[in-house]
């Protein structure tokens, strides 16, 4: 039949008879029955009518486009026809998207199919049930009875608000995130909105919104390869199902996305076409409506570019701004192209770039481990960050799925860029401490780093001092020209959409280093464990070298020794030996002394022990020399042995010294004394005193302090800023100590 035009039908309706009009009222009720029934976009227009009599119908272009996707998937369902692809649409909230993907579909499917079984599930059931509501009352309309009530009957058996049947077969149920459905299949699997926009930040929700798609409505479909999923909602989150189903399961869904104003996500690409002055919808979100949007006091700027926009995180980044960062180049390199990055107000901002500096003050690694290298989990990250007055560097960077042992060799091939680097971070969560277990006896300088009970978003806005995204926002950190690395790149997106981003590994090694770099102050900030010239494993003729020896008597009774040989030609001392032990192992103690420090083949210059073994009547100090006293005569060695207290001791002036000699590259502690390599690189300033509990280090102090009143170290030196890594000293070939 001919297209009928109203408009000559009315005209030429004036002169018809009774009979005539009620012949023509039936003709005009069977065209717009048939256009309805073979035009779902058409049924949609005169559907509106009937649910929303009391609101004006704005027409747009994606009504149309959604509306004959929906129509050539039903088609194609009713056919048997396997299918493509599942499909996934984002589009702003308000823009019809229920009514077009929800409401109306499965009355104007059963008009045609009444045996298709429809599931729609919702973040909440009250949501969902009021969709399936919606969709019955369009079917008991006076209007939809009409055209279509002789098809099929509601069942009175098996009709309720949230579930009901027809007698052709035919089934509409709703359901709610996380409630059970088991035993019901379908033709087309709705899922609209899944996941509350007010919980879009919370973990929690959202993986339960992922694991009920997973385990429960995804196996709904009554045949897999011919059924039908529709994911439709607004983003609210770079890991919520949406992200989840792009990353995992890309190539399964059709992706449409529409965000409101013209943006570089439009999908398909050819849909930007219908953009009119970069709106998606002038009459329903014209400009001053989306500005006002944006506004803090209503979504602001995260929720606009995630509801609104369909990203996640603002393009120009969420709490880190990309016009924040600086970077690096080599001073080698002189032309490099130009960083641009565009400002929330759409201008465009040229990034800084600086030569890198000849050397630093300090070179850290900082580590985020995981659980697992599996694909599901986060990525492990690493960055070696160096710092020079209030400026830090990235200087290199490792991401990625690792498993156990990658992730241990990864830590180690990054530490190995550098011979500088004094301390390893390590996260204290996940597999972070059974990585600095494996990997301390080897690798001195580990620490691990408590994550505390704060957020990760709160663990970038906090700290003792200037935190992380004040340091950005500052100018102060510098990052690799994106031309030197290609993982600068995602860097600065990660950046941009943390929190909103799955990914955020990258995030916490570096607000982990730089809060470390910021706020602590070692009290040997020139010891680096990772320098073969303070640490390797040496090989030592006894004869020229003089013997020393301290003990330290700690608050918690423990008694931490340190023995070293002086080179007296070459002014250099090498630490040999570490102990500790409860003070009441004092016996003990001194059968380690007389054979650690080889009492019986080597003449001890000085053993020095802290005022507290000097304390009170029966002290340390005096049970310790009885014992040596013994042992001494027993074995009967040449000269018997004592503990001293040191002369008028300095602990200011000898924890200087030893930072000094650290620095001239003038104590070599061996490769075997983990503990005492730990507490140099890890002993820190706390509220202008150092901290307790580093008793080694105190122990180094009072021997070198000594060594200094017989030996005159001098002061004067110039102390350098880099250290460049040296090769470990030749074995000799005879009468060699090594340290146990």
């Amino acid at each position: 039949m001919d297209e009928l035009n109203h408009t000559d039908i009315l005209e030429k309706a004036k002169n018809l008879t009774q009979e005539q009009l009620r012949e023509l009222y039936i003709l005009l009720l069977a065209d717009s029955r048939r256009k309805c029934a073979e035009n779902y976009y058409y049924f949609f227009k005169e559907a509106w009518k009937v649910l929303e009599p009391s609101t004006p119908y704005d027409d747009n272009w994606h009504i149309k486009y959604l509306c004959d996707m929906m129509q050539h998937e039903v088609e194609r369902i009713g056919a048997h026809k396997i299918k493509n692809r599942d499909l996934i649409i984002n589009i702003p909230p308000r823009s019809g998207k229920s009514y077009i993907c929800t409401i109306m579909l499965t009355p104007w499917i059963w008009a045609r199919y009444p045996h298709f079984k429809v599931i729609n599930s919702s973040y909440s059931m009250e949501l969902s049930t009021k969709l399936c509501l919606d969709s019955r009352r369009l079917i008991e309309s006076a209007w939809y009875q009409t055209f279509w009530g002789g098809i099929y009957k509601l069942t009175s058996d098996q009709n309720t608000k949230s579930w009901y049947e027809n007698d052709k077969g035919g089934m509409r149920k709703s359901t709610s995130t996380g409630a059970a459905i088991t035993g019901t299949g379908c033709d087309i699997l709705i899922i609209d909105d899944p996941q509350n926009p007010e919980l879009a930040d919370s973990e929690i929700e959202r993986e339960t919104v992922k694991r009920y798609f997973g385990k429960t409505l995804y196996s709904r479909l009554n045949n897999q390869k011919v059924g039908l999923r529709i994911l439709v909602q607004q983003r609210l989150h770079g890991d919520d199902l949406t992200g989840h189903l792009l990353i995992n399961s890309k190539k399964q869904y059709r992706h449409i996305c529409i965000p409101a104003l013209f943006d570089d996500n439009i999908c398909p690409p050819e849909l930007a076409e219908h953009y009119r002055a970069g709106l998606f919808f002038p009459v329903r979100f014209p400009r001053d409506v989306l500005d006002y949007a944006k506004l803090s006091t209503n979504l602001g700027a995260y929720g606009f570019s995630a509801q609104m926009q369909q990203k996640p995180s603002p393009e120009t980044g969420g709490l880190f701004k990309k016009t924040w960062w600086k970077f690096w180049k080599p001073k080698e390199i002189d032309i490099l192209p130009d960083i641009v990055f565009k400002n929330d107000n759409g201008d465009s901002v040229k990034s800084e770039v600086v030569d890198l500096p000849d050397s630093f003050e300090q070179v850290i690694d900082s580590w985020d481990t995981a659980l697992d290298g599996l694909t599901t989990s986060d990525d492990v990250a690493g960055g070696k960050w160096a710092k020079i007055g209030a400026q830090k560097y990235l200087l290199n960077q490792t991401c990625g799925k690792l498993n156990f042992p990658d992730t241990k060799k990864e830590i180690v091939k990054l530490r190995d860029l550098n011979s500088a680097t004094s301390a390893i971070l390590i996260e204290r969560s996940a597999n972070g401490p059974a990585i600095k277990s494996d990997l301390e006896q080897d690798i001195p300088g580990i620490i691990t780093i408590p994550t505390g009970k704060l957020s990760k978003e709160d663990r970038v806005k906090i700290s003792d001092t200037v935190p992380y995204i004040a340091q950005v926002e500052a100018g102060n950190i510098f990052l690799p020209h994106p031309s030197l690395f290609s993982w600068v790149d995602n860097f600065i997106v990660e950046h941009a959409n943390f929190p909103k981003s799955k990914q955020d590994g990258q995030v916490d090694q570096s607000a982990q280093a730089i809060n470390y770099l910021t706020t602590r102050k070692n009290v040997w900030p020139n010891y680096r464990p990772m320098d073969a010239r303070h640490h390797s494993n040496f090989v030592l003729i006894w004869e020229y070298y003089y013997n020393y020896g301290a003990v330290y008597l700690g608050s918690d009774m423990q008694l931490s020794m340190v023995c070293g040989l002086w080179d007296r030609k070459n002014r250099h001392l090498y630490m040999y030996g570490e102990s500790i032990m409860h003070q009441s192992a004092v016996n003990r103690l001194a059968a380690e002394i007389i054979l650690g420090m080889k009492c019986d083949y080597r003449d001890v210059r000085g053993l020095y022990g802290n005022d507290d073994m000097f304390a009170e009547y029966r002290s340390v100090s005096e049970l310790l020399n009885t014992e040596l006293r013994n042992i001494c005569t027993t074995k009967r060695l040449k000269s018997v042995i004592s503990c001293r207290e040191p002369y008028e001791y300095d602990r200011t002036g000898a924890m200087a010294l030893v930072n000094l000699m650290f620095s001239r590259h003038e104590i070599t502690i061996h490769n075997k004394l983990n503990e005492l390599s730990r507490q140099c690189s890890m002993w820190y300033v706390d509220k202008d005193k150092p901290a307790p509990g580093y008793d080694l280090c105190e122990a180094l102090s009072m021997l070198v302090f000594e060594l200094n009143r017989t030996e005159k170290i001098t002061l004067t030196v110039q102390t350098p800023t880099d250290y460049p890594a040296v090769k470990e000293k030749k074995e000799p070939k005879k009468n060699m100590f090594f340290a146990r």
